[in-house]
């Protein structure tokens, strides 16, 4: 069974030019019955450029979009941010940055070739986000008895040679043998 294909629209949220002129930062929408997920991406040419600047889009974010634009509490603690790189990034830069919780779940993707442009965020995002597949197993299934017997002959016979009594008789039987009944 497969997810259906998640619509994620470009949300308008108008962001100071002041504050992060230098970062390229767009806030995508999935609209749910009665609530809204919300997902800002930015793009970082470097791993210097996100580790100077992912905390200011955090804290931006937390403030004025978090905090003043979103009235549902179910939309203030489902933000989501993806943090595109285009280069590899040290192990330890990468956890630093998912871990940290403060005001947005982040997901750092390194993209090492290729334009990182609209349709590829929104792909990402979606893929990341809303694409999962189920896939159904074939599961044997065999009787207690059978399973019991791989490991656990003797509870087997002490049943077996119990057939006809009472499960509270059995069960005595087996606590007597194995375990110690409490009383």
């Amino acid at each position: 069974m497969q997810s259906k294909k998640a619509e994620l629209t470009k949300k308008e949220f108008l962001i100071d030019e002041g504050a992060l002129s230098n970062i390229n930062i767009l806030c995508w929408e999935k609209k749910e019955q009665e609530f809204s997920i919300h997902i800002f991406s930015s793009v970082y040419q470097n791993a210097n450029e996100l580790a100077s600047n992912y905390e200011d889009v955090r804290d931006y974010i937390a403030v004025y979009f978090q905090s003043q634009a979103l009235k549902l509490d179910i939309e203030r603690w489902n933000i989501y941010e993806f943090l595109f790189v285009k280069e590899k990034l040290t192990d330890e830069l990468k956890q630093q940055i998912e871990q940290d919780k403060f005001s947005t779940r982040k997901i750092v993707v390194e993209f090492l070739n290729g334009e990182i442009d609209e349709e590829r965020i929104k792909t990402c995002i979606i893929d990341e986000l809303f694409t999962f597949e189920i896939v159904k197993r074939q599961i044997e299934q065999e009787g207690i008895i059978d399973c019991l017997s791989k490991e656990h002959k003797d509870v087997v016979d002490l049943i077996s040679s119990n057939a006809g009594h009472s499960n509270e008789d059995i069960l005595t039987s087996l606590l007597n043998k194995f375990g110690h009944a409490e009383n």
